[in-house]
């Protein structure tokens, strides 16, 4: 799982973890830094609460 918060990126997926992912899951209430590397995924926004409440959803 990788993080970006105000220290930065942690845990970077690297191109062969985006390239074996069915979708990608961004759980994020600001801009996500690097989206374009998941062109052609199935790309999924959720608010970070929504995430963490209801991860069934």
């Amino acid at each position: 799982m990788e993080t970006q918060g105000t220290i930065g990126i942690e845990n970077s997926l690297t191109a062969d973890e985006i390239a074996a992912a069915d979708i990608v899951l961004l759980a994020a209430d600001v801009k996500v830094t690097g989206e374009e590397r998941f062109a052609g995924k199935k790309v999924v926004k959720v608010a970070t609460e929504t995430a963490v409440k209801s991860p069934i959803s």
